[in-house]
């Protein structure tokens, strides 16, 4: 089964690479791959912490855009439905010409609730997202801070032992400089295959909509792991 999600990932990956030759050049950097881990550690049925990381590329060059590493500490009130908050860094090409290789540094701090609901054979979870984000200076812009908001809504439905679709919605607004406005809509469909109850690998397409009606077509590979300190034992 694991050689299915790879060669899955290849031909997604190769889809991606064939649209090259049907978008202008000045479009290519509208493709991009972002490639992510998560490692969830659960010391008990109430606590866990959290931690992610992630690159991404711009175009289908494969030119680095962005890497990071997020990490929070998350409670549990029940099974479905918990409360996180914690600290990431990002670092980001400070413009995506290929000549230049600036990295600008943004630190942030974030705080989710998350909720999930058993719909027959479908999962309902809900996720609402605050960071606070502190950009630190570049040759391009000035340090700045942002407030940005994230609502996503996220529908999974198993199609075997193994295998499961997931569909879901991601809008997000942002204050900066005194102005709230639209940053960014991501609609994302991927397909998980659930290694065992621990591990799972997630690939996918994500159609990112960002401000002027700029369109980005990302291929999202994601592996997830959980590690138990101990058997959780939820109360219903």
């Amino acid at each position: 089964m694991f050689s299915r999600t790879i060669s899955v990932a290849f031909i997604l990956m190769g889809s991606l690479i064939f649209c090259k030759n049907s978008v202008a050049q000045q479009q290519q950097q509208h493709e991009g791959v972002w490639l992510g881990g998560q490692v969830q550690i659960k010391f008990s049925n109430k606590w866990a912490w959290q931690h992610d990381a992630g690159f991404r590329t711009a175009g289908t060059t494969f030119l680095t855009q962005q890497y990071l590493y997020r990490t929070g500490a998350r409670y549990f009130v029940h099974k479905n439905l918990s409360f996180v908050g914690g600290g990431a860094i990002f670092f980001s090409r400070s413009s995506l010409d290929q000549s230049n290789h600036e990295f600008g540094r943004e630190w942030r701090l974030w705080q989710e609730a998350f909720h999930s609901v058993s719909l027959k054979k479908i999962l309902w979870q809900n996720r609402f997202t605050t960071e606070q984000r502190f950009f630190e200076e570049t040759n391009k812009k000035p340090a700045y801070t942002a407030y940005r908001f994230r609502i996503k809504t996220i529908f999974t439905k198993p199609v075997s032992e193994k295998w499961s679709l997931q569909l879901s919605d991601e809008y997000l607004r942002q204050a900066a400089n005194r102005v709230f406005t639209f940053d960014q809509n991501r609609l994302m469909l991927y397909g998980l295959y659930n290694q065992n109850a621990t591990t799972t690998f997630r690939t996918g397409y994500m159609w990112l909509l960002l401000p002027g009606r700029i369109s980005r077509h990302i291929l999202n590979m994601n592996y997830l792991k959980t590690l138990h300190v101990k058997q959780p034992k939820y109360k219903v």
